[in-house]
């Protein structure tokens, strides 16, 4: 397994078997600004890997409707933000 994936902060590791429990769960705050700045973060980290393959079965991975947060906004928004 790679682990520059395994490392990101919001990837989850199943700890019993080391395999990849969910390729999306954020720390949120609730502070919608917070939670943003947290995603744009997450997205810096994720583009450093350079690894766009992944990108997918992480939006995948997030949530729809009430749940998503300003974490996945800040994320989504600053991944829209590199496109060219």
């Amino acid at each position: 397994m790679n682990t520059e994936i395994t490392a990101l902060p919001f990837v989850a590791i199943d700890a019993a078997g080391g395999s990849i429990e969910s390729h999306w769960q954020p720390q949120r705050t609730g502070d919608y600004a917070a939670d943003c700045a947290t995603g744009r973060d997450y997205a810096a980290r994720f583009a450093a890997i350079g690894n766009p393959i992944l990108l997918p079965w992480i939006v995948r991975s997030m949530p729809r409707g009430d749940d998503f947060s300003g974490v996945e906004i800040g994320f989504l928004t600053a991944i829209g933000e590199n496109c060219k």
